[in-house]
């Protein structure tokens, strides 16, 4: 009788410039993948503790040089990995300068992903940079972009690229009670100007807090400069009391701030650069079952309903009113209704629906270019 035909999983390599575990993007699609792909993952240690995954084989570069040199050192290990690993793929999160490794290994099949622009305020930076973003995906045949916004930003060819949305993990929270507004902001305080929903929450807590049980969480962490910039601004806020600011706390130790508030605060100016890409905890937030105070940017407004929260402006001014808002519809919103809006966009969907077919294709494509009529990823007993 004959022996029947073991299939061995694809071999792909996960490279970028993170220490694994760190880059939440990263990190859920190498977890949802890890069925379907044999997956390396090399990245680059910034002396964080260091996070395992079972069956995938975790390598970090950690050489001592400086800025410039220890680039091109990662360049260099990384394509010696790539020779030495007979790997079907290899999929690189963005960093500056991707472009010479398909060039340096063209019989390699890449493909880029793609999360953000640059985000700085400087315009000749930003147009440097995202030039330099789109140089290096023109290397690329195979291009995963975050929105089809930032894809135009960009000026990525749409005909290459493929979208791949932000997800979130489903909060195992209950369902919330919308009996008072516990506010919660997670996210970096770079440029963010959160100590405009600082003042709008203390004008709101000084006219309403009486008829409204309202408190303020803020988790994150930036620069001295915006560090400080908050907490001058909830201490002289005249509700200090009413507001915490928590500092940076690790994405594991989120669960409780996520469990007992209700309302997200999902913040980011109304400046172009950021218009193109929802903040990542807008969906954790909505998963959560939370009602939303959102800036109205176009990806924001794109996912944000009327019965999950509320668009804003910018403005201390914006975010008083959309509380006011908030507190006259309190009673209205429902967890699980807010939770099913955003149903598609958790990670095991993403990456089950989206990503893993669009990296097989790859494969199949590249495996029908070669004029390989056997299966690539087979191999008999």
């Amino acid at each position: 009788m004959q022996k029947p035909e073991i299939r061995r999983l694809p071999r792909m390599l996960v490279a970028g410039r993170d220490q694994f575990g760190y880059l939440t993007d990263s990190f859920q699609h190498v977890l949802h993948l890890r069925d379907s792909f044999a997956i390396t993952y090399l990245g680059w240690s910034s002396g964080l503790p260091d996070i395992e995954l079972e069956r995938v084989e975790v390598k970090h570069f950690s050489g001592k040089r400086n800025s410039f040199s220890r680039y091109v050192a990662f360049i260099f290990r990384l394509l010696s990995e790539i020779r030495s690993g007979n790997f079907d793929l290899v999929y690189l999160s963005y960093f500056a300068g991707a472009g010479v490794v398909p060039l340096l290994a063209p019989r390699t099949t890449c493909a880029l992903d793609i999360r953000s622009g640059y985000v700085r305020r400087s315009n000749v930076l930003r147009r440097v940079f995202n030039t330099l973003i789109l140089l290096d995906s023109m290397m690329f045949r195979h291009v995963t972009i975050i929105t089809g916004s930032l894809r135009r930003i960009l000026h990525i060819s749409a005909k290459k690229s493929h979208v791949l949305p932000l997800g979130a993990t489903v909060p195992e929270v209950a369902a919330k009670s919308f009996e008072s507004m516990q506010l919660l902001y997670i996210g970096t305080l770079e440029s963010r100007h959160i100590d405009r929903t600082v003042e709008g929450f203390a004008r709101f807590f000084r006219e309403c807090g009486k008829d409204t049980r309202c408190a303020y969480d803020i988790v994150g962490f930036g620069r001295p400069h915006d560090e400080d910039e908050l907490r001058a601004a909830i201490a002289g806020c005249g509700c200090a009391d009413a507001i915490t600011y928590h500092g940076r706390v690790p994405y594991p130790e989120l669960g409780p701030f996520l469990a007992r508030n209700n309302i997200g605060i999902a913040f980011v100016p109304l400046v172009d650069y950021y218009d193109c890409q929802p903040p990542t905890k807008l969906f954790e937030y909505l998963l959560a079952g939370m009602a939303v105070l959102a800036t109205s940017t176009s990806e924001n407004a794109r996912i944000m309903t009327e019965q999950s929260g509320v668009l804003i402006g910018d403005t201390a001014e914006d975010v008083y009113r959309g509380l006011l808002l908030l507190a006259r519809n309190l009673r209205r919103y429902d967890s699980r209704a807010i939770r099913a809006t955003v149903e598609g966009y958790t990670w095991d969907r993403i990456v089950g629906q989206n990503l893993k077919p669009y990296l097989l294709s790859i494969l199949k494509n590249a495996s029908d270019a070669t004029g390989n009529n056997e299966d690539s990823v087979r191999i008999a007993v």
